[in-house]
């Protein structure tokens, strides 16, 4: 009887520590405020953004604020900033994506 039991431990513990290993990242969504200034129009300040350290992290910043402007519905300025981001990396396939979305939704 306690053969089974250790054996079902190990089991128990092994199938915890996969999932602590496989699990996936959390995505953190964007901070409410800066959603809510964008759609009221007030600029985010650039000092609250690092300053990327190459090209495609500044694609990625670009991306990001794209991103709260298409959930602003903004959608003029968040195709600019993926455009922006695609002249920065022009692989980068979210900044893609995103015009893609922008141009299904607007018929522009």
């Amino acid at each position: 009887m306690s053969e089974k039991i250790i054996a079902a431990a190990a089991i128990v513990v092994a199938a915890a520590a996969a999932w602590f290993v496989l699990r996936p990242e959390p995505i953190e969504p964007a901070p409410v405020a800066d959603v809510q200034q964008v759609a009221i129009g007030i600029p985010v300040a650039p000092d609250a953004q690092a300053a990327p350290a190459d090209s495609k992290d500044q694609a990625h910043a670009l991306y990001t604020e794209g991103l709260r402007y298409f959930q602003a519905a903004d959608y003029a300025r968040a195709r600019e900033k993926w455009t922006e981001a695609l002249r920065f990396d022009p692989d980068n396939a979210e900044a893609a994506a995103g015009l893609d979305r922008i141009k299904k939704i607007t018929g522009k």
